[in-house]
């Protein structure tokens, strides 16, 4: 299920900023058909729940809905810690978009921000109330062994990352599929191509 999320998510959000689905419909066969992420999803994790996610939000705030957007931008933060960073982007887009009704109106407009600091707000109170602590205790470990910010440590970690992200591109990922051919991803490329052509 969170793959299909995902996948119209992409269809809708890619179809509204290029201005026809099946540039977005492209985009999603080609993530659905990559090797790579057919067997990462398989492993239970929720990275596509949470991309879904955001990518609805991304929808929303591309339609000027900034009370919708922010809200499942919220949603994301319930998916993982680390979506507090697309909610406080949500939120710096939206006050920038509504700039104008927020001079005109202010009152009215901040109203539509109340749900998703709620859901903000419920997030911590959630994990204050039940384990005694507003940030998830695997957040606190991450960040305390995690090394500083341009360490050689650090450096090496986003060399062997940025490597491993070639390599899947290319369908030779190591840590997932040795060796996969790239010419496993020339049938969806041949596909999106001539429906974009044809249309």
């Amino acid at each position: 299920l969170s793959e299909l999320l995902l996948l119209t998510s992409m269809v809708k959000y890619v179809g509204a900023i290029a201005g026809n689905k099946t540039t977005g419909m492209v985009a999603a066969v080609l993530l659905g058909t990559n090797p790579v992420f057919i067997l990462t999803s398989l492993s239970g994790m929720e990275t596509p729940l949470y991309l879904g996610v955001i990518l609805a939000s991304m929808y929303q705030l591309a339609k000027r809905n900034f009370a919708a957007g922010t809200s499942i931008a919220a949603i994301a933060v319930w998916v993982r810690f680390d979506g507090i960073l697309v909610y406080a982007i949500s939120l710096l887009w939206s006050f920038y978009g509504h700039l104008p009704e927020i001079k005109a109106c202010p009152g009215r407009t901040m109203r539509g921000f109340f749900p998703s600091v709620a859901l903000v707000s419920g997030y911590f109170l959630f994990g204050y109330l039940v384990f005694a602590e507003p940030i998830p205790t695997s957040v606190q470990r991450k960040a305390l062994t995690s090394p500083s910010v341009f360490s050689p440590q650090w450096v090496d970690g986003a060399v062997i990352v940025a490597k491993e992200f070639v390599l899947a591109a290319l369908g030779r990922n190591y840590s997932y599929v040795a060796y996969t051919p790239a010419w496993i991803l020339v049938l969806p490329l041949g596909i999106g191509v001539c429906v974009v052509v044809r249309n």
